[in-house]
């Protein structure tokens, strides 16, 4: 996807599907992506005007599943006061003062200028789902009784994203296993990789969020693969459908929602 120029911007465990025979997952509901053929090449069909329809300022739209969405989609530096252009600045006002809003935060967690808006969100919010299928529920959460305001309780939700750091439960999966904490000593232990890879996912500063092709690599995801040079390239963007590679494709994405799904609701 990402090679063909396309940003996803709302991948959630409701946007993703398991065939019949559970060997393969696909991701649905493109209704917000973006694409960008001005950097991956007008694809096949593609009329120069229709660049037109994927300006790049839609990027910094907070569009998606607000607990999905990624630091730099609801940046905002200062606290409340540069939360983002589409926000009046009498709600923000508002929101700031209001006693709720807690000031813990690390100044030091986002930059202060921007970063760009990249496919590096599509990373993100695929690690919150990791996390969605590990633990049962979102790593940043807002109460619904912390306000009768929606957009109040987006905006607490939004300065979590942006500058708190996230819980790890005691157990995870199915099966219950130790995770170790949010920072697991015993380097052999499967919490201290799993922990270690959502770090490296949920970076808040997308220039030093780990790429897709990283997470592949990841000692976690290939530890139950028998060969993973040869999944590495079945799984690489120029494989085919006709590709005699292509079960190991299959293969892998079965033992990885097998891993880690069960504990999770959509």
């Amino acid at each position: 996807m990402h090679n063909q120029g396309i940003i996803h911007r709302d991948i959630k465990p409701a946007n993703l599907l398991w065939t019949s025979d559970r060997a393969v997952v696909k991701i649905i509901d493109f209704g917000v992506s973006h694409f960008n053929p001005t950097t991956h090449g007008l694809r096949k069909g593609l009329h120069p005007d229709d660049v037109m329809l994927f300006p790049e300022n839609d990027l910094l739209k907070r569009i998606g599943t607000p607990s999905f969405l990624a630091p730099e989609v609801v940046w905002f530096a200062d606290h409340a006061s540069k939360l983002s252009p589409a926000t009046s600045s009498d709600t923000l006002t508002s929101l700031s003062s209001s006693a709720t809003i807690q000031d813990d935060i690390d100044s030091d967690s986002m930059p202060q200028k921007r970063p760009p808006v990249t496919k590096a969100i599509d990373i993100w919010s695929l690690a919150v789902t990791f996390y969605c299928f590990l633990f049962g529920h979102t790593p940043f959460n807002v109460p619904a009784s912390i306000n009768a305001n929606v957009y109040h309780n987006e905006f607490v939700l939004y300065k979590q994203i942006c500058t708190q750091d996230w819980a790890v439960d005691d157990t995870m999966g199915a099966d219950r296993a130790s995770t170790g904490g949010r920072h697991p000593r015993d380097p052999s232990s499967e919490g201290f990789m799993i922990v270690g890879l959502l770090d490296c996912m949920l970076q808040k500063d997308p220039r030093s969020r780990v790429t897709l092709l990283e997470v592949k690599r990841n000692p976690w995801i290939l530890c139950d693969i028998s060969n993973p040079k040869e999944w590495l390239r079945a799984t690489s963007p120029c494989i085919s459908d006709s590709s005699p590679l292509l079960p190991w494709v299959r293969q892998a994405s079965r033992r990885f929602f097998d891993r880690c799904h069960a504990s999770f609701h959509c």
